[in-house]
């Protein structure tokens, strides 16, 4: 039995082309954001895009952790996916800038992992497009709004967050 993971979690694949992504709000392929996002009301400490990022999904069994390094010159996005004790990572470096209020991705970029054990595939995948989308804070928190209109809400990576499942974020 081959299971697809059609994970599409990369940074701007989920803002720019996919649907909104919201606390407790599904979206049409079943994926589910499980980020706690109680830090995000408080207020932000050194609000600066140049930060590593995350945040937490979930599609039936599969768990996902998708980061979000982002640097002047470059975006690092790793998509971390679990299921049933398999546990695959896919990665991509891109260009990148970004100014004021605006986030730049110079390039597009494509990895997919796969994996079979106890006779069942998966595959785990991060897209990044390139494009151009706004960006703010809200408290510590960065809030992606692409250009049509779409919003995601990803955390600050900490010592803490690294550690947090998807069952403990739920």
């Amino acid at each position: 039995m081959k299971v697809f993971l059609f994970a599409l979690m990369g940074l701007l694949t989920v803002a720019l082309t996919a649907c909104e992504v919201q606390e407790e709000e599904k979206d049409p392929k079943g994926v589910k954001n499980v980020t706690d996002y109680s830090m995000c009301k408080g207020s932000g400490i050194g609000r600066s895009i140049e930060n590593t990022w995350e945040i937490y999904q979930k599609q039936g069994e599969f768990d996902f952790k998708t980061t979000y390094d982002i640097r002047r010159t470059f975006l690092y996005v790793t998509n971390e996916c679990k299921m049933n004790g398999i546990t695959l990572r896919a990665t991509v470096n891109v260009g990148s800038t970004y100014d004021q209020s605006n986030l730049s991705v110079l390039q597009s970029a494509n990895n997919k992992q796969e994996s079979t054990a106890n006779g069942l595939g998966v595959s785990c995948e991060v897209n990044v497009k390139a494009a151009a989308m706004a960006y703010a804070f809200q408290g510590p928190c960065l809030v992606l709004t692409n250009s049509d209109g779409k919003q995601m809400l990803l955390i600050p990576r900490t010592q803490t967050s690294e550690d947090i499942s998807t069952e403990e974020a739920m």
